[in-house]
């Protein structure tokens, strides 16, 4: 299953090294892509998860890890679906790459995010708790 990632259900795998965000993650039976925009949200909050986490270095471990298992994907590849992504999400610009790389993919979103969830209508946007019932089917 293929299917796209946003930040904040990256940032917390991070905190919660044992949550079922993190096991997805690091399951073999999905393929998780993010645009690159992710990165600099990353690096805008990282000083933050590094308080959260109180060791650096096991941060640095983490992000390591967390980011082997997400393909990121450069503007150029979803920049011809940022037009259309930016008319539907009016009041949330920060999540316009993520859309865009969605519609590029043709991938759902994974985010816990319910104002992105109920604002657009061009990309299926699943919850930790529907990925995990997609897993149980399989």
């Amino acid at each position: 299953m293929k299917i796209v990632i946003d930040a904040n259900i990256l940032f917390s795998a991070f905190i919660r090294e044992r949550s079922d965000i993190r096991k997805i993650i690091l399951s073999s039976s999905i393929e998780l892509y993010s645009p690159e925009w992710i990165l600099e949200e990353f690096e805008r909050n990282q000083g933050e998860m590094i308080k959260k986490m109180d060791n650096k270095d096991k941060f640095l471990e983490t992000k390591e890890l967390l980011f082997s298992f997400i393909k990121i994907i450069p503007k150029e590849q979803y920049e011809d679906y940022l037009e259309k992504s930016q008319k539907e999400l009016k009041e949330n610009r920060k999540d316009v790459p993520y859309i865009a790389l969605c519609l590029c993919l043709g991938t759902p979103l994974w985010s816990n995010d319910l104002r992105l969830k109920n604002s657009q209508k061009l990309v299926k946007v699943l919850g930790v708790s529907e990925l995990l019932g997609l897993f149980e089917k399989y």
